[in-house]
């Protein structure tokens, strides 16, 4: 095990733990108070109490700086990178509600290399599991870095085709690192780490795999990659959370069609009907970007008009009607829409990221102010 360097981790992990402040917030902080994010723990508290937060929650940002002892040490060869360190990807705090740390196993050169992003169904057919792997492979052979969650599937097939040319590959994990899920991709996490990529967490050491950990780190997926190759997603699916992940912050979509009578592959063909470019080849991506060296420089742009539609058709009013001003629970919100879990897990996710709804201790909260429209 590794030491945490203490003077780095105590401001953000009171900030991580502070109750009933997300990311997206705590970022509009540290703008509203012109002060750096890692430096919010030291702000007056009178400041802190003017910009609404309670002695409870400041407390608890405050509560590590104060000389509490952090509850847990880094697995060996993991690296902290805070949001302020330079090591930080630069692309990543261009979204939203960036991580306001990572830890890392592997090399972070990864990270900053121009970026694409393969996920889809954890149950494919063959012929999507073949075109995973074959776009990733094509893709690391063009010196682009592979980006996916490490989930069975799909996920898994986009990571084993840019091992296959020694390509980098980057998996972005919804647990912590003293975590593999599933287990049986120990051995592709070692073969990632080993072969110039890295593994990436938001999570601490400590965090294992819940439900709500996984559309949350989609965000990490996408906000890492120049653009987004969708490949078989149903329209409910958790991969159609990262494709709006990825619409929301300005990065390309690419969707595979199907089958039309195989519900799998109605949520590419909804991206696709609303704007997301058709993918049959790797050379349908290549054609974006003729300048491979030049990605980095800045997000693209995409049609806002797609944005907004596709949070029409993602989010359930009828889920949002169910959240209220005060902390509602997810067991509540499931309760009152009748929807099964993964939907209502999906649903809150796509309403947190447009804004409308967001994640508290205990549950979710309406944003005072926004109606669904």
């Amino acid at each position: 095990m590794c030491n945490i360097n203490t003077t780095d981790m105590a401001p953000y992990l009171g900030l991580y733990e502070c109750p009933k402040i997300g990311l997206a917030t705590i970022h509009q902080l540290a703008q509203m108070l012109n002060e750096p994010v890692h430096r919010l723990a030291f702000v007056d508290e009178k400041r802190l109490i003017n910009m609404g937060l309670t002695h409870s929650q400041i407390h608890c940002i405050q509560r590590y700086v104060n000389g509490i002892p952090i509850p847990f040490s880094l697995p060996q060869d993991t690296l902290f990178v805070p949001f302020h360190d330079s090591k930080y990807p630069s692309w990543l705090k261009q979204i939203s509600d960036p991580p306001l740390f990572l830890f890392v196993q592997g090399d972070m050169h990864a990270l900053e290399t121009a970026a694409i992003s393969v996920v889809g169904n954890r149950h494919p057919s063959e012929s999507a599991r073949k075109m995973s792997y074959s776009l990733a492979q094509s893709f690391a052979q063009q010196g682009w870095v592979v980006v996916s969650g490490l989930a069975q599937g799909v996920d898994a097939a986009a990571h084993r085709g840019a091992l296959s040319v020694a390509g980098a590959t980057v998996a972005v994990l919804g647990h912590g690192m003293d975590y593999t899920y599933p287990q049986a991709h120990t051995s592709l996490r070692h073969d990632i780490i080993g072969n110039g990529g890295c593994v990436i967490s938001e999570f601490l050491p400590h965090q294992s795999a819940k439900p709500y950990f996984f559309p949350r780190r989609n965000r990490i997926v996408s906000g890492l990659s120049h653009g987004v190759c969708i490949i078989e997603a149903g329209l409910r699916s958790g991969t159609m959370v990262t494709a709006q992940h990825a619409i929301a912050q300005n990065r390309d979509v690419f969707a595979v069609p199907g089958n039309v009578m195989d519900e799998q592959n109605w949520g590419c063909h909804q991206l696709i009907q609303q704007g997301a470019m058709l993918l049959n080849h790797a050379d349908d991506v290549f054609s974006c970007y003729p300048d491979i060296e030049n990605l980095r420089q800045s997000p693209n742009n995409i049609d806002k008009q797609n944005i907004k539609t596709l949070t029409q058709n993602l989010a359930n009013p009828r889920l949002l009607d169910s959240v209220g001003h005060d902390v509602t629970s997810v067991d509540d919100i499931v309760c009152r829409t009748q929807l099964p879990i993964a939907e209502v897990l999906s649903q809150l996710s796509t309403l947190e990221l447009s804004g409308y709804v967001q994640q508290t201790a205990g549950g979710y909260t309406r944003i005072k102010g926004r109606n669904y429209v």
